[in-house]
């Protein structure tokens, strides 16, 4: 409850003009994808501005109220084990992130908003005047994060049986919802301004003259300018690793989009009934395709198949639907940024948990409604196991450099928390590690950000350890 701020908390939170400013309202509005959570958070700082007690506590009172939701729902579905789903997903460790992380109110609100929208649309079954306030508040839900883009599918699974002939045109107004937040999404300014940002190339560190040796503190007869990246006409903020020799092929773009859409699809999945590894950042790829992920595959489609018509089914179908903006199989805003981290999970996650819960239902054993139980004490041990990452961005980059120790952009970040920390020393060590292991490991020297922790490192190494370095 009194964690500090990590990773994009300062950035686009404490930190940012949008926020920190009399920026207007109606610029939100007309420029922003999700313009209620940005609003919102506005409105918080205005009244709390630093106090993360109350940040904090307002994301747990949303956490518990989604689950309450959830409940609520599961049992007026009727759904044999509600009481449980409400456990798993109130007591899940990868919830940890979404409510420890300060800028993610805008997933808990969009599940919250998205829940109340189901509610309504439940109750249409009795009277159809209820279809308004559903509409609107999947709008709401839109307009706090897209991740819920993909939950009229589910609408339209779960009513199919229920709404007959003219009834059906109901749910029209969701997927109309849904592709206008895709279309504000890609057209919006901000979105727009951010990824010509990330994916501009302002610099050029080319393989010929490049030398990390440099960086790394040895004598060496060419100049420092040798090997420093070249910027052209934008701030050293922007600059990134680009090889220019090297041109990707088609094939090859397609083959790394499905080895991360498999790779992280399975982490994803297998997260939700065994939460293993709770670090909050897991890196871009979190592993290779082997035997076990195309055994997994199998498993889905064998699971599909065999319950197709059930909601089995259609549990299974829609949390998948709702990862899949988060896996990189598409291109989209950001989508070149994924992340393994387990927010992602946040909207996914009750579907799963009503997946594994159903299955049990097939079960013939005459306890085995009773094993389920076994796994909470199992969660609350890996909650407080993860909660001590978000106390402040040293443990949060640390725990994720540890799951992940090529992760570059997570080294230099933890360079930086260090530095402002006002430890040169340990912030020299990351940069230095990190240029070492770019000389065994290619993909550290060829991650397009490696020439931020190349820079830092430079700079580290030439002042005078205890003497103030600027942050820039």
């Amino acid at each position: 409850m009194h964690g500090q701020p990590v990773w994009d908390d300062t950035s686009y939170l404490f930190k940012y003009n949008v926020i920190v400013t009399d920026y207007p309202y109606s610029t939100i509005w007309k420029d922003f994808g999700w313009p209620i959570s940005v609003s919102l958070h506005k409105l918080l700082f205005s009244y709390w501005h630093f106090e993360y007690f109350n940040f904090h506590l307002l994301n747990f009172t949303f956490h518990f109220l989604n689950s309450v939701l959830i409940l609520n729902i599961a049992e007026k579905m009727k759904f044999p084990f509600a009481r449980l789903l409400f456990v798993f997903f109130f007591l899940h460790p990868a919830n940890v992130i979404s409510v420890s992380w300060m800028i993610q109110l805008k997933t808990l609100l969009c599940l919250f908003f998205a829940l109340l929208s189901f509610q309504f649309l439940m109750r249409t079954e009795i009277n159809k005047k209820w279809i308004g306030p559903s509409w609107l508040f999947f709008a709401f839900s839109l307009l706090s994060k897209s991740s819920s883009i993909a939950l009229p599918i589910f609408f339209f699974l779960f009513l199919k049986k229920k709404l007959a002939g003219k009834k059906l045109l109901w749910l029209l107004p969701f997927l109309l919802l849904s592709l206008t937040s895709g279309w504000r999404i890609l057209t919006s300014p901000v979105t727009t301004a951010a990824v010509e940002s990330i994916e501009s190339k302002p610099a050029q560190v080319t393989q010929k003259n490049f030398n990390p040796i440099a960086a790394e503190g040895s004598s060496n007869t060419k100049t420092d300018q040798d090997h420093k990246p070249r910027p052209e006409k934008t701030e050293l903020q922007e600059v990134y690793l680009s090889i220019e020799d090297e041109e990707i092929g088609q094939w090859e773009m397609f083959t790394t989009r499905y080895e991360n859409f498999i790779s992280m699809s399975h982490y994803y999945f297998w997260q939700t009934l065994l939460p293993i590894e709770n670090a909050p950042v897991k890196g871009l790829k979190y592993e290779g395709i082997g035997l076990i992920e195309y055994i997994h595959i199998i498993f889905i489609i064998l699971i599909i198949v065999i319950n197709w018509g059930t909601s089995i089914a259609r549990y299974l179908l829609t949390g998948h639907l709702l990862l899949l903006p988060f896996l990189g199989l598409f291109p989209a805003p950001y989508m070149n940024l994924t992340w393994v981290s387990d927010q992602h999970l946040y909207l996914a996650l009750p579907f799963f948990i009503c997946f594994w819960l159903s299955l049990l239902t097939r079960w013939k054993m005459k306890y085995a409604p009773m094993l389920p139980a076994f796994l909470i004490p199992i969660y609350i041990f890996k909650v407080l196991s993860t909660t001590p990452f978000y106390t402040n961005e040293i443990d949060f980059y640390s725990a994720s450099l540890k799951t992940n120790a090529l992760n570059v952009p997570i080294a230099y970040n933890l360079s930086i928390a260090y530095l402002r920390a006002g430890d040169m020393n340990q912030a020299m060590n990351v940069t230095s590690t990190m240029m070492s292991m770019s000389r065994v490991a290619p993909e550290v020297l060829n991650n397009r950000y490696f020439s931020y922790i190349y820079l830092l490192d430079l700079n580290l190494h030439k002042t005078p350890t205890g003497k103030k370095t600027n942050e820039n």
